[in-house]
C-alpha cells in the first residue's frame, strides 16, 4: 500500500514537473579541433524527454507487478490514427532515420504522454494543474518582459525560454486564452491582478504578428460566447489598446508586427545573398544549404555533412536584377514549394520528419535564404506534405473533436461551464496560428497536450463532474 501511494505520488508529480520544464533544451556535442563546424557527436534533447521515460518505465513495471490495476484508459481515437498515418507515411520516406526521430517524437507526445496523463492525473484537481501552468507561464513570461526591456537588439531574441519569438508566440496561443478565462472568472482580487498582468505583459511583448492575429480572433470569439456584456468591454479595450499602440510600443514592436502583415519585402537581396555565399565558402563546407546553381532550380537541403563547391560569383553579377526590387516572402514561396510536394505524394506524404530535407527539389523558383523567417512554416501543409492527406485528415479531426468537447462542455449547464471556454479558446488560436506556425516542435507539445487532456478528459476518463 506504501509502495502505491509513493508510485502515484511520483507519477503525478513527475507528470506536472513537465509543465515548468518543457521549454528547457539541452545540447551537446563533442567537436574535433581540426573540425570546428561539424561535430562528432551532438545529442540534442529536453527533460521532459527523460522524465517522459522514466514515467513509461515504471509505468509498465507496475503494469506487470500489479495484477489489480484498472483498465488502461487509450488516447482518443484521432490521436491513435494520426500516430498511425506517421507510421504508415514510411512508405514514401526519403531518409529512415528522419522519419523514426520523427515517429519517436509522435510516440513520446500524443501517446505515451497522454496515456500516462489519462491514467495517473486523475487524482490532481485540474485546477491545480492550470495553477502550475500559469505559474510556469509567468515565469517564461517574466524572463521575455526582461529580454524586451532591457536587451536592446532584434525582436527575435523575446522569447522567453523557447529559441524564437515565432515559438513564443505560439505558446501564448496556447495559454493566453486559459488567462483570459481566468481573469474573467476568479472571484478572487489578487487572482484578477495577477492574470490582468499578464495579459498586460502579453500586449507588450507580443511580438509575432500571426500570434497576435491568431489571440485576437480567439478572444474575440470566447468573448462573444461569454456574453454581450463581456464582448462589449472586451470590444472597447481593443479599440484602445490598439489607439494607444502606437505612442506607447517601441519602435522594435511596431517594426516586427509590421513584417507579418504583407506578402511582400524590399530590399537589397544581392547584397545580403552573396555575403551568405562569402561565409559558406569561407568555412569550405556549408553548415545550412546544399546548393545547385542553374537557370531554373535552387536546391535547399539540411545535410550538414554535405560538402559543396561553390561557383565564384561577384557581388551584383548574377542577382543584380533582385536588388531593390518587391519579393514575395520566404514563406509563401515555402507554402507553394510544399504544396507541390503534397501534390506528388497526395495519400501518406514524403515521410514524417523529412520535410526539411525533400522541400528544397520543389521549390519552382529562388529562395531568398538571407531573408528566410525561422519556425514560419505552416504547420498544416507541412503535415500534409509529410504524412499526406490522410496525416492532415487525422489532424483536423482531433482540433474539431477538442472544440467540440469544449463548446459542449461550456452548453451543459453546469456551475463551471466557463472554465471551458479556456480550452476552447486556446484549440481554436492555435488552429489559426498553425496556419503561420508549426505547432509540432518539440517545446510546444508539452503544453499542448496537457491543454487536449484536459478538455477531452470527461470523455478518456468517464467522470462525472
Amino acid at each position: 500500500m506504501k509502495y502505491k501511494l509513493l508510485y502515484e505520488k511520483f507519477m503525478s508529480w513527475g507528470l506536472l514537473s513537465t509543465l515548468f520544464l518543457f521549454p528547457l533544451l539541452i545540447n551537446t556535442a563533442w567537436i574535433s579541433s581540426s573540425d570546428p563546424v561539424h561535430p562528432l557527436i551532438q545529442v540534442n534533447f529536453s527533460f521532459v524527454d527523460v522524465i517522459i521515460a522514466v514515467c513509461s518505465l515504471l509505468w509498465i513495471i507496475n503494469r506487470l507487478i500489479d495484477k489489480n490495476s484498472p483498465p488502461v484508459k487509450l488516447p482518443p481515437a484521432p490521436v491513435l490514427f494520426f500516430i498511425a498515418i506517421g507510421g504508415l507515411s514510411f512508405v514514401n520516406a526519403f531518409s529512415t532515420l528522419e522519419w523514426l526521430k520523427g515517429l519517436i517524437q509522435w510516440i513520446e507526445y500524443f501517446f505515451l504522454l497522454y496515456l500516462l496523463l489519462a491514467n495517473h492525473l486523475q487524482s490532481i484537481k485540474t485546477a491545480t494543474v492550470k495553477n502550475i501552468l500559469f505559474i510556469s507561464t509567468t515565469i517564461i513570461m517574466t524572463v521575455a518582459f526582461v529580454q524586451h526591456t532591457l536587451l536592446d537588439g532584434d525582436p527575435y531574441f523575446v522569447r522567453g525560454f523557447f529559441v524564437n519569438r515565432n515559438i513564443f508566440g505560439t505558446y501564448l496561443c496556447m495559454v493566453i486564452p486559459l488567462i483570459y478565462i481566468e481573469f474573467l472568472t476568479s472571484n478572487r482580487k489578487s487572482r484578477k491582478i495577477w492574470m490582468g498582468a499578464l495579459l498586460l505583459i502579453t500586449y507588450l511583448i507580443l511580438l509575432s504578428g500571426s500570434a497576435l492575429l491568431s489571440l485576437l480572433i480567439s478572444l474575440t470569439v470566447i468573448s462573444w460566447m461569454s456574453g454581450k456584456k463581456v464582448f462589449t468591454r472586451f470590444f472597447i479595450s481593443v479599440l484602445i489598446l490598439f489607439a494607444v499602440y502606437p505612442f506607447v510600443m517601441p519602435a522594435k514592436n511596431i517594426t516586427a508586427l509590421k513584417e507579418f502583415t504583407g506578402i511582400y519585402e524590399q530590399g537589397s537581396v544581392n547584397e545580403n545573398y552573396y555575403r551568405r555565399l562569402v561565409q559558406i565558402e569561407a568555412l569550405g563546407k556549408n553548415t545550412l544549404y546544399a546548393k545547385t546553381f542553374d537557370d531554373k532550380r535552387f536546391m535547399i537541403s539540411n545535410d550538414d555533412f554535405m560538402q559543396v563547391k561553390l561557383p565564384e560569383i561577384r557581388p551584383g553579377e548574377k542577382y543584380k536584377d533582385m536588388d531593390s526590387k518587391r519579393h514575395i516572402k520566404n514563406r509563401y514561396m515555402e507554402m507553394q514549394a510544399s504544396l507541390n510536394m503534397l501534390s506528388e505524394n497526395t495519400l501518406l506524404g514524403v515521410g514524417l520528419g523529412n520535410f526539411q530535407n525533400q522541400i528544397g527539389i520543389y521549390y519552382k523558383e529562388l529562395p531568398k535564404i538571407n531573408t528566410a523567417e525561422i519556425n514560419r512554416h505552416n504547420g498544416y501543409l507541412i503535415v500534409a506534405s509529410t504524412m499526406g492527406i490522410l496525416g492532415l485528415s487525422a489532424l483536423l479531426w482531433l482540433f474539431f473533436l477538442v472544440w467540440k468537447q469544449a463548446k459542449r462542455r461550456f452548453k451543459s449547464g453546469k456551475k463551471d461551464k466557463t472554465v471551458f471556454l479556456g480550452p476552447a479558446g486556446s484549440i481554436l488560436a492555435c488552429m489559426i496560428e498553425c496556419l503561420f506556425s508549426d505547432l509540432f516542435v518539440a517545446s510546444l507539445l508539452t503544453p499542448f497536450i496537457f491543454i487536449v487532456y484536459l478538455t477531452l478528459k470527461e470523455s478518456t476518463t468517464n467522470e462525472i463532474e
